[in-house]
């Protein structure tokens, strides 16, 4: 053997001894990979451009009733088929859309997973694209849960609550109304004894507003609050809402601008829903702005022309960033804004989850502690003129 060849034996020799090595560290890292997915306690699967499945987990599969053998090689919806709860339709939206768009995207709160045997089980949870080196979208990962426990937990939990709601209710009237009245007629009394009054009388207007915030979030749940939807103008609704609350925006010195397209953005849903929607986030944005602040209010059609985009923006203290991922859980404040308003009832930020999911749109925001929120809502158009 000549020294070339000696030199050529020497080289594919190394190459074989680092093939062997990235061989044996994929293995390692495959190996990783599946203890990582099993010990996940929410199903998850992998699935590729094509939409069939490269990798499932065993929790993916129990939940579905389903073998490994039948679903790692299949189309994804031979094997796990989702639907809308409502309509039995397929829903799929949420995958194609997580690769069209190239982002998370939540799944449908009314959504079902059909088992082998054709039982329904309710499920919730999201799809994220997996990228390759290129930025190329080269598969979805899925995570999904059974929340037939979740549901039963909210359901009971929202029939105490509408119970407990009314059998307070009648008797708060009376408070009001008896508190009102004295206040109306509080000559006789001394300033010690009209700061009491007053301060009974405000304390149950309060507590009513709580309750019927706490009626409006059972009715949503239970169903009880779908009415029929109307073509409404978005500019119209939103300056009567504005004037609804421009006594406490004048009140602080708010510069409050509501952006005024010249097209008609008309819209059908139920008026009253979109009206407790706006005005929560104006009342929100409006509390948690400082004197002299700024609040901005626009919406815009979103690329696909789909959907009207709402967003309400202000300058005020903005949310913790360790805090936003309960920002719409029932009775949740965020620290700084107890803080800076000890008295709140933390049911409005879900209020409006539960009015715009029940339209069929999304709830989002952004924003830093200290710079600001912007709050954005959905709309799905139907008729634009």
């Amino acid at each position: 053997m000549n020294e070339l060849e000696k030199k050529a034996f020497l080289e594919l020799k190394t190459t074989l001894k680092n093939a062997e090595k990235e061989i044996h560290q994929l293995f390692l890292e495959k190996e990783k990979l599946a203890v990582i997915l099993e010990s996940i306690g929410d199903g998850i699967f992998v699935i590729d451009v094509n939409l069939n499945i490269i990798l499932i987990n065993q929790v993916a599969l129990d939940i579905a009733q389903i073998d490994k053998d039948k679903a790692v090689g299949v189309f994804y919806q031979n094997a796990l088929h989702f639907e809308y709860e409502d309509s039995g339709l397929l829903n799929d939206s949420f995958i194609k859309n997580t690769i069209s768009l190239r982002k998370t995207q939540k799944m449908s709160n009314k959504s079902v997973l059909v088992k082998k045997d054709g039982t329904k089980i309710p499920v919730a949870d999201s799809s994220s694209p997996l990228f390759n080196a290129g930025g190329e979208v080269i598969g979805v990962v899925v995570i999904f849960r059974d929340i037939t426990e979740e549901r039963a937990l909210d359901k009971a939990k929202s029939g105490f609550i509408s119970i407990a709601s009314h059998q307070l209710r009648t008797p708060l009237t009376a408070i009001r109304w008896y508190s009102e009245m004295l206040v109306k007629d509080s000559e006789k009394f001394d300033e010690t004894q009209k700061d009491f009054l007053n301060e009974i009388h405000q304390g149950s207007e309060r507590l009513y507003e709580t309750i019927n915030l706490l009626l409006s979030i059972s009715r949503i749940e239970s169903d009880q609050a779908k009415a029929p939807a109307i073509p409404v103008d978005l500019y119209e609704l939103t300056n009567q809402i504005y004037f609804e609350v421009r006594s406490l925006i004048d009140e602080k010195k708010i510069n409050f601008s509501v952006t005024k397209i010249e097209s008609k953005f008309i819209v059908t849903l139920d008026p009253v829903a979109f009206r407790q929607v706006v005005s929560n986030l104006f009342t929100n944005a409006i509390r948690y702005t400082g004197y002299g602040g700024k609040i901005e209010v626009s919406w815009k059609m979103n690329d696909e022309k789909t959907s009207v985009i709402y967003s309400v923006r202000d300058n005020g203290i903005g949310i913790p960033e360790n805090q936003k991922e309960h920002i719409f859980t029932k009775f949740f404040r965020a620290q700084n804004a107890i803080q800076k308003v000890p008295d709140g009832s933390g049911l409005g930020l879900s209020l409006v989850k539960e009015l715009v999911e029940l339209w069929g749109g999304n709830v989002y925001f952004e924003g830093m502690e200290g710079k600001g929120t912007t709050f954005f809502f959905t709309i799905p158009v139907n008729t634009e003129a």
